[in-house]
């Protein structure tokens, strides 16, 4: 027999107690992917460009990414972003994300300086990507270069959209993105000639 009587305020209070731990625990339990947290382990803003690291709770896994201008500056969606990835030692993915709707099947251009235009085609939500050796082309060009040119056209009308970016602090944050690959243990540390 329960030394508890239901009516004596301290047993239902714990009574209550249990039922919010099963519910808590139930709710951890059938929580959505999605809901699961990521935390920060590295964020800093480099002019106008951005390093931030996370590890990813529900995958345990840890990613980087550096992009310009940083999410932090573009608050109203406004702008397009590029996104510097390194997949393996020195094996980069140049990546422009363009902001507002887009002609389809008109191209994407990216110019650094006074450097020849690199092209690509976008898919349907504005994104084009560069890798192999003409990534590493822009990689170069963004460090040496002052400011690019982003173009697009515009859905509907096809005008020409020109956006200008500056490259202040790229070369901070690039070395600073590629040493946390290694800190963070997505990128096995090597001798990079780069």
């Amino acid at each position: 027999m329960s030394p508890c009587i239901s009516t004596l305020p301290v047993c239902r209070f714990a009574a209550a107690i249990g039922a919010l731990a099963l519910l808590a625990l139930a709710a951890g339990l059938f929580a959505p992917p999605g809901a699961r947290a990521s935390y920060i382990l590295y964020f800093h803003t480099f002019g106008d460009w951005s390093v931030i690291c996370w590890t990813d709770e529900a995958s345990r896994r840890n990613g980087c990414s550096l992009t310009g201008p940083p999410p932090a500056i573009d608050l109203d969606g406004g702008h397009s972003q590029v996104t510097v990835a390194e997949q393996a030692a020195g094996a980069f993915t140049v990546t422009l994300r363009v902001r507002g709707a887009i002609q389809p099947g008109q191209p994407a251009f990216l110019r650094v300086d006074g450097n020849p235009v690199h092209r690509a085609a976008p898919d349907r939500l504005g994104s084009a990507a560069w890798s192999g050796p003409e990534a590493a082309k822009i990689i170069d060009e963004l460090k040496a270069g002052s400011g690019m040119v982003v173009r697009s056209f515009a859905a509907g009308s096809g005008a020409a959209r020109d956006e200008f970016l500056s490259l202040g602090g790229f070369g901070d944050a690039l070395t600073a993105y590629r040493g946390n690959l290694r800190t963070f243990g997505i990128l096995v540390p090597s001798i990079i000639k780069r």
